[in-house]
Parts: structure tokens; sequence; C-alpha cells
């Protein structure tokens, strides 16, 4: 069993040292406006792996973000520009993590951040039923598309977001991504049926619950690599968001910053690390991170 976070921290990585950072605060007096909707969730991802592999269960610990203000959006792994609205029909800009679900063995060959981007277009049915569309490529334009039917329940302090995602995979994005290279099955087709729960605890916290299972297509199935012809997936966390019960606020007083931040990846455990004793990662894993903060509340709880 293997925890990472976001899918890019190695089995051997025990810790992440960061050598820099430097904070740069908005002036103290002031207001800004504050956003529509916000949240801050954390949580533990439990997902089967469809390949062949001595284990079958890969397990992630990451947080996500949500804001919205204006046209831009933050929904959990999901971000984007609302380029047109209007009556039932929206079109966004997307950009979305897509967790990679493959064998230790193979992490450290395969390397790739997830991180896709593309096009949305969705056409709200009714205000809680949405039908989407949508054609994302990874970064070395491998292409899917996506269409999905989405449904929102929500009564007293439950929120379920019960939803079917039909996907098709071009040749080198089901090549790569379930073939690894190995087994080449072409373009196919997957469904997932999945979802996510919300449950309002007390004043800005709230517990967070996701299931799907993913079925895959036979071609796909019966290549060398291939173990198994579902994917199950569960997550469980909590998160602070906007406190229902409370008056939105026209102003804030609270100021944005800016961090900037370089870390390297070391096999060292923290009493190592403090004592300056770090052993070098042999696949020099780095992080480098220009973070702007956004101020969403003057106050939690």
């Amino acid at each position: 069993m293997k925890f990472s976070v976001m899918g890019h921290v190695r089995r051997h990585l025990i810790s992440v040292l960061l050598l820099a950072c430097v904070v740069f605060a908005g002036p103290a007096s002031g207001e800004v406006t504050p956003p529509d909707n916000w949240g801050l969730a954390f949580g533990v991802r439990s997902a089967g792996i469809l390949h062949k592999a001595d284990t079958n269960t890969v397990n992630d610990i990451f947080p996500m973000m949500y804001y919205e203000k204006g046209r831009f959006f933050l929904h959990g792994l999901t971000g984007g520009i609302t380029l047109f609205n209007r009556g039932k029909v929206e079109l966004n800009a997307l950009a979305r993590y897509r967790f990679f679900d493959i064998p230790s063995n193979v992490q450290n060959e395969i390397q790739e951040n997830g991180l896709d981007y593309g096009g949305q277009v969705k056409y709200r049915v009714t205000p809680w039923f949405n039908m989407d569309v949508e054609m994302l490529s990874d970064a070395n334009g491998r292409m899917h598309a996506n269409a999905v039917a989405s449904y929102l329940y929500n009564r007293g302090d439950w929120e379920v977001f019960p939803y079917a995602r039909l996907r098709w995979k071009d040749d080198d994005f089901n090549d790569f991504y379930y073939g690894l290279n190995i087994s080449s099955p072409g373009n196919a087709f997957d469904i997932r049926f999945g979802a996510e729960i919300r449950y309002h605890v007390y004043s800005n916290l709230y517990v967070l619950g996701h299931a799907a299972m993913t079925i895959i297509d036979s071609k796909t199935r019966n290549t060398d690599v291939i173990g198994s012809s579902t994917q199950s997936e569960v997550f469980l966390g909590f998160g602070f968001f906007k406190d229902p019960g409370k008056p939105a606020a026209f102003r804030l007083k609270t100021r944005p910053y800016i961090r900037i931040a370089q870390g390297w990846a070391t096999g060292s455990n923290m009493g190592e690390i403090f004592t300056g004793h770090t052993k070098s990662d042999p696949y020099n894993n780095q992080l480098t991170s220009i973070l702007y903060g956004i101020p969403v509340a003057d106050d939690l709880f």
C-alpha cells in the first residue's frame, strides 16, 4: 500500500525540504470584496489499480480548493474560466487534475503531472440537472472526451451529487495511460458511475465523501498489462466552506499576499533534515511555486 500527495510523491520519498520561502503581504489597510463561494478541503483517496501489480491499491492524501468569483472558478480538482454564459448554456475553459493510478514500480519511469487542459460546454436541463460535454488533452497532446450527466440533491445539511460519465480516449491516451506503452489497445471508451456527498456539521465545518466505479472496454481489458476490468475509488475528508447560516460580508479587511518557495525531495526522515544530514533524491524531484494568497473571509467559526 502506497501513500502519495497528488500522485507525485514516490514510495521512498519521506519528506520534502523547503529551503526558501518569501512572503510579500499586501497593505494592512484597505478592503477587498469577498468571493461568491469558497472552500478548502483535505482528505484521503483510495483507488484500485487496473494494471497487473504486486499491490492492487494506491492511496493519495491531497488538498482541494473551491473558489468562485466572477468568471473564475475552482471546484476541487477542476479550475477554469467561464467564457460564455447565457440562458441554459455555459462555455468554460478548463484545467483538471487527473489521477494516474499505476503500479509503484513504474512510477519513476512514467512521470506524468496528470493535468489536462481543454474546454467544456455545460447545458442546464434544470437548476439541479446538468449535461456536460468536454474535450481535454494532457501536456503531450493525448486526447480524451467526456459526456457527463449530473444531478444535485440538496436537503437540509446534506448535498448529494450523483453522476455518470462516458469517456472516449484516443490511441495515444489509451496506449500510454492504460497500455503503459507496452500494449497498444488503441482508442476506446470507458464508463464511470459515482456520487459526491457533502454534510454540513457545524458553522464552516463539512464532511466530504466520494465513491465511484469505472468500467473499461474489453479490448483494453484483454491486453497483457491490465489485470481488472473495473476500478473502484473512494474518498473521505473534511473541509471548511462558507457558513450557510451567516450573512455574506460586503467587504473583507484581510489582504492578499504572494509567496515564493523552492523545495527539493529527499529520502531522509525529519530528524535527518533538521540536523542537516539529508540525502539527495535519485530522481531529482523538485517543487517550485509562486503562490498568490486570496482572502476569502475575515474569520472562521
